[in-house]
């Protein structure tokens, strides 16, 4: 539990260190808490905030909904980001574009962030969180057609459930990693271990040298996701000292 001289932390989900990590070469004096765990949380300071990263792990699976039981059982965070990647379901969002997930956010947060985040390409509207990748346009297009969400993440709702619990408040704060009309060029369980919770370092390149087509697609994709990555980056910590303060 926190002192009171030991002021709350803001804890910020992302599912992998690879959506993390520039938002981590943000924070001043950064310790990592399990420096043999690849998903080991990541503590430090921005501005005046203490903040700690804490890596999910992709998915609803027992071990990463452990993950934020364990934190939030340990210390009451401020306030609570969900971060990351997620694909886009509707015609607007493109990649790039932020989403602010309406269903799973604060008002108070939500609010502020919305003012926040103005000038950026910003929607704000329903986020769906499934335990399966989309990963086609017409799976996409069915979801959007089903649900009407604009975006969906496969750890955002589980979270935002945990915080409920624990009355914790909570935004959601995504980048569009792929387009509605995109499929992904290689199938997530050759480009993913769910298991490990690690990339198929061997699986894809043999997958794509056996389907020398589906490179250049796959090259896209890959080149799309350190823009996306910079620009949530920047959203939250722009965010972040005014969601602080609407917390105050």
């Amino acid at each position: 539990m926190t002192s009171e001289a030991t002021p709350p932390v803001v804890l910020v989900t992302f599912a992998l260190p690879d959506e993390s990590r520039d938002f981590v070469r943000l924070l001043a004096s950064p310790v990592r808490t399990r420096p043999r765990d690849h998903l080991s949380p990541v503590a430090g300071v921005l501005g005046r905030q203490r903040i700690v990263v804490l890596h999910t792990g992709v998915g609803d699976s027992a071990d990463c909904r452990q993950r934020v039981n364990d934190f939030l059982a340990g210390q009451r965070p401020r306030f609570v980001i969900s971060a990351g990647y997620a694909g886009s379901l509707g015609p607007a969002p493109r990649v790039g574009d932020l989403i602010l997930g309406k269903n799973h956010s604060d008002p108070t947060l939500l609010a502020a962030a919305c003012a926040t985040l103005a000038g950026e390409p910003l929607h704000v509207g329903p986020l769906l969180t499934q335990a399966v990748v989309a990963e086609t346009a017409a799976d996409k297009g069915a979801l959007y057609t089903a649900t009407g969400a604009f975006a969906v993440d496969m750890e955002t709702a589980w979270i935002a459930a945990a915080c409920e619990r624990d009355g914790i408040p909570i935004l959601s704060l995504r980048v569009i990693s792929d387009a509605a009309s995109q499929s992904f060029p290689v199938p997530a369980r050759i480009l993913f271990d769910a298991r490990r919770q690690r990339p198929r370092y061997l699986a894809l390149p043999l997958y794509l040298l056996a389907r020398p087509h589906r490179i250049p697609a796959f090259t896209g994709f890959v080149r799309g996701l350190a823009p996306a990555r910079a620009r949530l980056t920047r959203a939250l910590a722009a965010a972040i000292p005014s969601l602080a303060n609407s917390c105050s």
